[in-house]
């Protein structure tokens, strides 16, 4: 009888320690917020802060700063809501979902959907299931009706005060939230109005007779260190030059989202292409947006070619996704030819050629730890026909396979006036780059 129950009790111990395990298995943590309905998790069991996935919910609607105006118009007919109404709930919605979740451990419930972008799931944390707090908590919607009637009056009070609006990074003007110059900004955040920068001014559109006076009411109590964005140590843009410093202490853990400058930047490069895309980098680890941006471009009949680094032994590859760009380019090469000490060289070029005249280069990766901003990089982007000619000629070199000291030197024009600044340009190794330097 003893016998029967010491091993029913370690059967027990067991079944329960195995449930712990596998709950524990199926953690994770959050890495980012994209919307109250869409985060960044880490993989399961993945010690990689570089391995993550998005997680989306359905069947519950939230209001959202990225409202469109097919989004707004439903709001304004089945709730009375204006724009400012609902982007302001989006706003708080917001604050709600990263104050809950950003940077907690959560366990996730697969429901099988799944999109190019995203996994769907049932999100818990601490036992307590996100989706159902997220529907009751007043902004959350299901079939058109408010989860929670009593915290969304209390939540509509609140973003009736907020007073916010939209702030362009680019011409340092800032927006009412239903200007149409304020929404096609590329470069745009949402910010109360008292958290503006010292030196930003109102749109002459949307905010005329503050334009004419030169008033700015801000509150006076406002500390400009509470700022809901940090700007990076450096952004200038200047005509056809601009220069990008990101700042990496205030990102602590890298995503696949896409929200620092520099990204931002090569994002908008990539939707205005018209002609054509050369791609010379070290290698790809998928960032989704930036392929989503890449097959619509290649739709639009804009032409792919590719160039990357891979070892001669490739399991020793570190860069996973080239395959990616490849399916999208016309043409592509690696640096894996015949000789394997040619090959084990690093090809460390990051630029991209855009229609033959713009030229976005610098130290980022196309990676989680590059786009998101999590490690330090410097870029500039030059706006320059002839400095465009001289990289497509060491891209055209790589992509006819003469790689590291197999390339020619180009014996053509290396220093341009561009504005008022002085720009030299070398390559690796044959120009002997460093000598240049010193």
């Amino acid at each position: 009888m003893k016998k029967h129950i010491t091993l029913l009790t370690l059967l027990l111990v067991f079944i329960t320690f195995s449930t712990f395990i596998l709950q524990k298995s199926k953690s994770r943590t959050v890495l980012s917020v994209i919307s109250p309905t869409k985060i960044t998790v880490s993989l399961e069991n993945s010690r990689k802060t570089t391995d993550s996935v998005n997680i989306c919910i359905d069947n519950i609607d939230v209001f959202s700063t990225d409202s469109n105006d097919d989004v707004l118009k439903h709001y304004n007919n089945i709730m009375g809501l204006t724009t400012n109404e609902v982007i302001s709930l989006g706003y708080l919605a917001q604050e709600f979902t990263v104050k809950m979740l950003l940077n907690k451990r959560i366990t996730i419930k697969e429901t099988g959907k799944a999109t190019n972008d995203c996994k769907y799931a049932t999100i818990y944390i601490d036992g307590v299931n996100y989706n159902k707090v997220l529907l009751n908590s007043g902004f959350g919607l299901s079939q058109n009706k408010i989860g929670n009637q009593k915290k969304f009056d209390e939540n509509l009070k609140k973003a009736r005060n907020l007073n916010l609006v939209i702030l362009n990074h680019h011409s340092n003007k800032y927006h009412r939230l239903d200007c149409p110059y304020g929404n096609i900004a590329h470069d745009k955040i949402i910010i109360p109005q008292n958290q503006l920068p010292n030196d930003s001014v109102p749109c002459k559109y949307c905010h005329d007779k503050e334009y004419q006076n030169k008033n700015i009411q801000q509150d006076s109590n406002n500390s400009k260190s509470s700022q809901a964005i940090i700007q990076p140590p450096l952004y200038l843009k200047r005509n056809n030059i601009t220069a990008i410093m990101t700042d990496y202490t205030t990102k602590l853990k890298p995503d696949l989202g896409c929200t620092n400058y520099a990204c931002k930047e090569l994002l908008n490069l990539i939707d205005k292409s018209k002609t054509s895309i050369d791609i010379a980098i070290y290698g790809y680890r998928e960032i989704p947006i930036i392929t989503q941006a890449l097959q619509r471009a290649k739709n639009r009949g804009v032409n792919i070619r590719f160039v990357y680094d891979t070892y001669f032994e490739g399991n020793r590859n570190h860069y996973k996704d080239n395959s990616i760009i490849q399916k999208l380019a016309s043409e592509y090469k690696s640096d894996n030819i015949a000789s394997s000490t040619q090959s084990n060289m690093l090809m460390h070029n990051k630029f991209i050629i855009f229609d033959n005249s713009i030229v976005f280069t610098g130290s980022m990766n196309l990676s989680p730890t590059g786009t998101s901003g999590y490690d330090v990089n410097s870029i500039i982007i030059l706006n320059s026909p002839d400095i465009a000619a001289l990289y497509s000629a060491e891209f055209n070199q790589m992509l006819s396979g003469q790689f590291h000291f197999t390339k020619e030197k180009l014996n053509t024009k290396r220093k341009f006036q561009l504005q008022d600044s002085e720009i030299e340009v070398y390559f690796s190794p044959k120009d002997k780059t460093s000598k240049r330097i010193i």
